[in-house]
């Protein structure tokens, strides 16, 4: 299975949280994916 996930939100809040956790539990059972986010050097980070 292929994944695509866009999070165009705020800085930081709730969807924004889940959204890293989820991108990171999809990965962690091997599902590739491709995360699209607006520039964030906080996010961008969790999700390297």
């Amino acid at each position: 299975m292929k994944v695509m996930q866009t999070m165009a939100g705020g800085a930081v809040g709730g969807a924004e949280e889940f959204f890293v956790r989820l991108a990171g539990a999809f990965q962690s059972r091997g599902v590739a994916q491709t995360v699209i986010v607006r520039p964030n050097g906080t996010r961008g980070a969790k999700l390297r």
